[in-house]
């Protein structure tokens, strides 16, 4: 990409050189391709990627951006901006790219278990931050200060190792493929200061303009300084050029780690110190009057994040959040793939339901997906019409005790709290209860019928593959749900704890989910979603359901959706212009 880059670049400048009415033209030709195709291919391709992946590691689903037809948009769409000479930049783009090629990576068989897991899923990703930021400026060191710094409001020390040795590959890559040297890395020259390469179509994404934005007004001050002699200073106008490049883009990324990075790419010892000064006093004065450009980029972009909560809901109990379990969609222990099908009707906002062990009691067992949950239903309404196809057909000959079993004599209703009225006395069930197997459930046939040992509900490819003979239960909407999850690698029949053999009705569940107590203050509460990236906290009380805060349930209370508000200066100065 950076060779093609380069050489669309000195084809731009070439035709300056011709004739400037080519110049002009071969400009709006690439920039114009760059902006259909980013809108007509993929939209989630424009702009910075920093903001999306900032977004997407504090555990929000951004897939749409992480998809292998939005990194190819990218890559395209880049080339052609660079080499229209515009200054749009290459690091957040890089981070986005790396990124993607992270997710598409995950999405192969080797590494399911690594897709399957959100933590290490969110540590990949940050790893692949680093290496973005890496290669753009071939410093691994600053590259993954960077990464953690600013991707990141928590980062877990052990991923530190492991960006290290993204970032090192990363950079190593790019030299070893410099384009302007004959010998790549052992070259003479560096492709990231090539002379040939303007520095403005170098750019890496606001950072990099940002470096030459406050390399200008520091050479400015340097000259200054020269020419009217305002001070003794040894330092030459070019190292004020950089203590200002440090300085301006630290204000602007509230980032102290753009000092390890200047160092690295300037190679000027003598500097670390002044510019280590310059760094600290423009990151605390920006902080102290404005957000960093990355969240502002958030805020416009309409993207979901969590704003900082206020030190008034600090002890507000986490009950007055939550959503009370009378507006959840739940399931029980025994619930059938028909009761699934009529929650998934119901409850058509809820990306995750509750299991518990009754309606009665409430205790809170596990938690399922949604997208899991469809598609095993969606699975037994397909595979229903077979064995019924089949039991009419005289060639087949069927067991005698078919029609025998006994089928649930009453419908409970899956939105708590409506229950049947019970005439007899119940015995609640104990924690521990037993999902009964489908096969040991209902009377069987056997058919051609689909299985798979993954834990994933589709195939890589997403195709449903014929596997072997298996015993397909005659009333499948009417069997109980085939409740399954991961343990070291092996899928466990829940319940019973055994190795069981995963099929396409088999709905794998998580059979610890985060729970707290109803009076756990908000501060712990925010924390909680910060450090663990977690999507829903289910509140209970003695481990009986309370309810659920969401993450999205978590935005709205922190309002997220408030539009953001420009500095006083820059409000004030809109307010005189609009009254004038």
């Amino acid at each position: 990409m950076d060779l093609w880059s380069v050489e669309l670049g000195r084809c731009h400048r070439w035709l300056g050189d011709q004739q400037f009415g080519l110049f002009v033209l071969s400009a709006l030709l690439a920039g114009g391709f760059s902006a259909v195709l980013t809108q007509c291919v993929c939209p989630q391709a424009a702009g910075s990627g920093l903001p999306f992946m900032r977004v997407a590691i504090s555990g929000i689903d951004m897939s749409a951006y992480l998809s292998l037809q939005c990194v190819v948009t990218k890559i395209v769409g880049l080339m052609a901006a660079l080499g229209a000479g515009l200054s749009i930049g290459k690091e957040g783009p890089f981070i986005m790219i790396s990124c993607g090629f992270a997710s598409v990576l995950m999405n192969w068989r080797p590494f399911r278990r690594i897709r399957d897991d959100d933590t290490k899923r969110l540590e990949i990703l940050a790893c692949a931050c680093a290496a973005g930021v890496a290669a753009t400026f071939g410093a691994p060191f600053g590259g993954v200060l960077f990464g953690v710094e600013v991707t990141s409001h928590f980062y877990l020390v052990r991923t530190l190792p492991r960006s290290f040795f993204a970032a090192i590959v990363g950079s190593l890559l790019v030299n070893f493929g410099a384009t302007n040297s004959r010998y790549g890395l052992f070259g003479n020259r560096s492709m990231g200061i090539s002379s040939d390469t303007d520095a403005v179509n170098r750019s890496a994404g606001l950072f990099t303009p940002t470096f030459i934005i406050g390399g200008i007004f520091g050479r400015l001050v340097g000259e200054a300084v020269q020419a009217f002699d305002l001070m003794t200073t040894n330092y030459k106008p070019f190292e004020f050029a950089i203590i200002g490049a440090g300085a301006f883009s630290s204000g602007v990324t509230h980032a102290v780690s753009t000092a390890v990075i200047i160092m690295e790419i300037s190679h000027t010892d003598g500097l670390n110190l002044p510019v280590s000064v310059a760094i600290l006093a423009a990151y605390f004065t920006a902080k102290r009057f404005t957000e960093n450009v990355y969240d502002v980029l958030i805020v416009t972009s309409n993207l979901p994040r969590l704003k900082k909560l206020p030190k008034a809901a600090y002890d507000i109990p986490a009950w007055e959040v939550m959503k009370d379990v009378g507006d959840m969609g739940v399931l029980t222990a025994d619930s059938t793939y028909e009761d699934a099908l009529e929650l998934l009707k119901r409850a058509d906002m809820e990306p995750v339901f509750p299991i518990v062990d009754s309606l009665e009691n409430r205790f809170l067992l596990a938690t399922v997906t949604r997208t899991r949950l469809a598609y095993a239903v969606a699975r037994c309404q397909r595979q229903g019409a077979m064995p019924i196809a089949l039991a009419q057909s005289p060639n087949v000959q069927l067991p005698s005790n078919i029609g025998s079993a006994a089928a649930p004599t009453t419908t409970t209703s899956l939105l708590f709290p409506i229950t049947p009225p019970s005439t007899t006395p119940t015995t609640p069930r104990p924690l521990g209860y037993e999902v009964i197997n489908l096969r040991a459930a209902m009377p069987v046939i056997h058919a051609s019928y689909g299985a798979t040992d993954t834990s994933n509900p589709r195939d890589d490819d997403g195709d449903d593959e014929e596997g072997d003979i298996e015993a397909v239960p005659v009333q499948l909407l009417s069997s109980p749900i085939h409740l399954a999850f991961n343990r070291g690698g092996k899928v466990m029949n829940w319940g019973t704890n055994e190795i069981c053999k995963v099929t396409k009705l088999t709905v794998l569940i998580d059979p610890s989910p985060f729970q707290l107590m109803e009076m756990t203050p908000m501060r712990r509460v925010d924390m909680l979603f910060r450090m663990l990236k977690l999507n829903n906290v289910f509140v209970a009380r003695s481990g009986r359901l309370m309810g659920v805060i969401s993450l999205e349930r978590m935005m709205t209370f922190l309002g997220t959706t408030t539009p953001y508000q420009a500095p006083g200066l820059l409000r004030t100065l809109k307010n005189f212009c609009t009254k004038s």
